[in-house]
């Protein structure tokens, strides 16, 4: 465990300086608490619709975009994987930004061509208004069954895996299982940061892996009576501290075995 705990500290010595882009959620959003379950309005479709749909599922996505934005056509593929990956527990809706070039017309094309099957949805005043506070796309909020928002992210998502570890902590998935999910990604992240030319993603990544390795530690006793479940979280420990060992020897750093 010395060396698991040496691995996770030198990690955050070196990374300190990317919190702030780590951090990009909106915690602090007037938005959330809000409740909007009182929306009418109509899919892109001419579909009628309303606040109705929150309690249908555990708790429902909505994605804030255009169709012009590369970056939101981007997030368009993870609110799919999302609806695909949930089908029984979440709820997934495209919220259209609209313009003379971002029209329901265009949406549904676009949809149509890419292959996505969840639904866009119109803005009326109550979505309008949520919306609003950031004057950007894109945007995406978590809303539970009640209606009630409980999450405002406002910008991109670093990868599909940001969003399903918030889809799975609001589903209260444990943290060990998000831990699980998050080690997966790191084979994209390598492969997205070499095509964009941004080593920091790895890094960003790697930070985002020591956090929630450290929400697991917590909450989560690896010494239990239980031979396999503590089995299970050594290994899930010892996956970590490969990861971060890997990442790290990829940056040419050194790791200590203890400190």
């Amino acid at each position: 465990m010395k060396r698991i705990f040496a691995v996770f500290t030198a990690l955050l010595i070196l990374c300190s300086g990317f919190y702030a882009n780590a951090e990009r959620n909106g915690s602090s959003s007037s938005k959330i608490g809000e409740n909007i379950s009182d929306f009418v309005s109509e899919t892109i479709h001419g579909e009628n619709i309303n606040g109705a749909v929150f309690a249908q599922k555990k708790i429902t996505v909505l994605h804030y975009f255009s169709t012009w934005s590369a970056v939101c056509i981007n997030e368009m593929e993870y609110m799919q994987t999302a609806a695909d990956g949930f089908p029984d527990d979440i709820g997934v809706y495209g919220l259209l930004y609209e313009d003379a070039t971002s029209t329901p017309e265009a949406c549904a094309e676009l949809m149509e061509s890419a292959g996505y099957t969840y639904d866009c949805i119109r803005l009326d005043s109550v979505l309008g208004a949520l919306v609003s506070e950031y004057n950007m796309i894109p945007q995406t909020f978590i809303v539970n069954n009640q209606g009630v928002v409980v999450e405002h992210f406002v910008g991109e998502f670093e990868n599909y895996g940001q969003l399903e570890q918030r889809i799975e902590h609001w589903l209260g998935y444990s943290e060990q299982n998000c831990t699980i999910t998050f080690i997966d990604g790191l084979t994209d992240e390598i492969i997205a940061s070499a095509k964009n030319y941004d080593p920091a993603k790895i890094t960003r990544y790697a930070v985002e892996l020591a956090t929630l390795f450290h929400k697991f530690y917590n909450a989560c006793r690896v010494g239990v009576e239980d031979e396999s479940l503590m089995q299970a979280r050594l290994s899930l420990c010892l996956c970590v501290r490969t990861v971060l060992r890997n990442v790290l020897t990829m940056f040419s750093i050194s790791v200590p075995e203890s400190m």
